[in-house]
């Protein structure tokens, strides 16, 4: 069996390629997107024309970003080539996400670094749960509250030079969506949203960098359980806008899957 990805969510679901001897070469690759010569031709308007390409190394694959929208593969965007691992998922747009499938079917469940990791995630949610029932009684997560604050925090980088205009238009629009239930509409704002946080160079890297700094979300969580009137801590709200953005595109894909999803 060859390495092969398939297409799992969105207007090409069931499509697949694989990903042959030949493309261990960088004339053999195995190109991803609109174009008429990729080997597998997707037909969502979000995806670039060549998007991504697949190269082969040994029995895995290497996937490589192409489009100046970015390519995420198990929702971090990816930088240069990167080495796909069994079940990993590959997001072109936010309708359509591809699954990588290894040829011996070898999880990265299977390894020890991915058990410890399991191990910690487990930990870490038994701590917040801790955290957040107290004496029987849920915190309540106050996302209108953290919205107007991230919001106001996003006008005052802009105005700084910071971050681009837009950044405000890609926030404004997806709450605005959002609670107005286009919940379709504002995925595609979020996902806006997230490629300018998800800048791995640049003046916005700090975003990327607070982010993985904070693996357990804190950074949001405080701004979401924050009294009425706080000031939020300033050094925290890289990591809370760049989890917020995140936090909101996954929301708004739950209430609107894909027709064709597959597992």
């Amino acid at each position: 069996m060859m390495p092969r990805v398939t297409v799992v969510k969105g207007p090409d679901a069931g499509q697949s390629v694989n990903v042959p001897e030949s493309a261990r070469t960088a004339a053999g690759a195995v190109l991803l997107g609109r174009a008429s010569r990729a080997a597998l031709r997707l037909s969502d308007p979000n995806v670039s024309v060549e998007h991504a390409q697949l190269t082969r190394d040994e029995d895995t694959c290497l996937i490589e970003n192409l489009s100046a929208h970015g390519t995420l593969v198990n929702d971090v965007r990816i930088n240069g080539r990167v080495r796909l691992r069994h079940h990993d998922r590959i997001t072109l747009a936010p309708d359509t996400q591809l699954r990588y499938d290894a040829p011996d079917g070898t999880s990265w469940l299977s390894s020890p670094l991915a058990l410890c990791s399991i191990l910690g995630v487990v930990l870490v949610a038994l701590i917040v749960f801790g955290v957040t029932h107290v004496g029987g009684k849920s915190a309540k997560l106050n996302w209108d509250l953290a919205e107007r604050t991230l919001a106001n925090w996003v006008d005052e980088e802009i105005g700084a030079g910071r971050l681009p205009p837009e950044t405000h238009r890609f926030m404004a629009d997806g709450w605005r969506l959002e609670q107005g239930e286009d919940y379709k509409a504002a995925q595609a704002q979020w996902w806006s949203l997230r490629m300018i946080l998800d800048d791995p160079k640049g003046q916005k890297r700090r975003f990327v960098e607070a982010d993985e700094a904070d693996p357990d979300g804190l950074s949001l969580y405080r701004l979401l359980t924050a009294a009425p009137g706080a000031p939020p801590d300033p050094d925290a709200m890289p990591a809370a806008l760049r989890q917020f953005a995140r936090k909101r595109f996954d929301a708004a894909a739950r209430k609107a899957p894909v027709t064709g999803w597959a597992k």
